[in-house]
């Protein structure tokens, strides 16, 4: 672009930017001289400040949208997802979500410690790895790494209940007797095997089954309160009567309660029933009840000459069958 310069009244040129610049230093052009510009006559000096005011204009212009465009990017780069880290925290999320449900599983509960390891090691690398690349993610990483902490301390927070629960005298008491419930399973008697039997009678008289080798002898555990037993009675009795002169004994074993003790001498006198009675006014707590596993009544072992278990839970007339054929009758 051109320019003309008006001195003293003269119009001159026209003049580039830089045959302008020129004049002014050789003093050919002064300052107080005017340029035709915008259709108009203005001095140099304007010209010359408008100029400078534009060339800075410019210049902050492009300065702005440099820093923009550095800011953009800076908050591009801060926006960005870290997918490293955030894969890193889900997956310990999800570990300590499973070591959070095995640490309640006794068989199994023992995992939880290191697979809870493995979750906040992971959980660890995430929150580096977001911090180093200042990238998003941190709350994912956060969260992997306060739930990996939580579960770590799981197992330890389990066995602690686990050691008061036990601890508990209720809770002792139950397990006494589960354990006590299943010895006598393991040592429920069958065919072939002997059992043993020392106690003193309801009137007053030690009993041994081991003395009563040689003769057959009915096992039979029941109760006053028990009407299948009651109902059974009459077989047992046709069966003693009939047999006890010839080698045939019973053995009963009652499962009443201690507050029943003068029924069930009345029960025992008004029916006849000369046999030994064990009792201990436990009820199923029956302390040979317990030791052979007797979880319901009636239960009847048939013991042979030879002290062995010949057969079991004989009803109506197959008790008298099998107490006549081991009588060799």
């Amino acid at each position: 672009m051109k320019y003309w310069i008006s001195k003293n009244d003269q119009k001159c040129g026209p003049y580039t930017l830089d045959q302008l610049r020129q004049n002014l230093e050789e003093g050919t052009i002064l300052l107080t001289d005017y340029i035709y510009k915008d259709k108009e006559w203005i001095s140099l000096s304007q010209f010359i400040e408008d100029r400078k005011g534009a060339i800075k204009a410019a210049q902050q212009i492009a300065h702005g949208a440099t820093v923009t465009e550095e800011l953009k990017s800076k908050k591009s780069s801060s926006d960005e997802e870290s997918q490293p880290a955030l894969v890193l925290g889900i997956i310990s999320i999800v570990l300590a979500s499973i070591t959070a449900g095995i640490s309640w599983i006794p068989i199994i509960g023992f995992l939880a410690l290191p697979i809870g390891g493995i979750a906040l090691i992971l959980a660890i690398i995430g929150l580096i790895i977001v911090l180093v690349t200042k990238k998003r993610g941190i709350p994912v990483v956060v969260v992997g790494l306060v739930s990996s902490l939580i579960s770590c301390l799981m197992p330890f927070i389990m066995t602690r209940a686990l050691i008061e629960i036990v601890n508990e005298p209720e809770v002792q008491k139950a397990i006494t007797e589960l354990v006590e419930d299943l010895k006598g399973e393991l040592n429920r008697p069958g065919v072939g095997e002997v059992m043993e039997l020392k106690f003193t009678s309801l009137a007053g008289k030690e009993i041994d089954l081991a003395d009563m080798k040689g003769k057959v002898v009915l096992i039979d555990f029941w109760a006053t309160w028990c009407g299948p037993c009651i109902a059974e009675l009459p077989n047992v009795l046709k069966a003693y009567e009939a047999h006890h002169d010839k080698g045939f004994e019973i053995i009963g074993i009652s499962l009443d309660n201690a507050k029943d003790e003068a029924k069930l001498k009345s029960f025992v006198k008004n029916k006849n029933m000369s046999w030994p009675q064990a009792f201990d006014g436990k009820g199923w707590g029956n302390a040979l009840a317990k030791k052979y596993g007797i979880t319901s009544i009636p239960a009847t072992f048939l013991v042979g000459k030879d002290g062995k278990i010949v057969s079991s839970n004989l009803r109506g007339p197959a008790l008298s069958s099998a107490v006549k054929k081991e009588l060799d009758l």
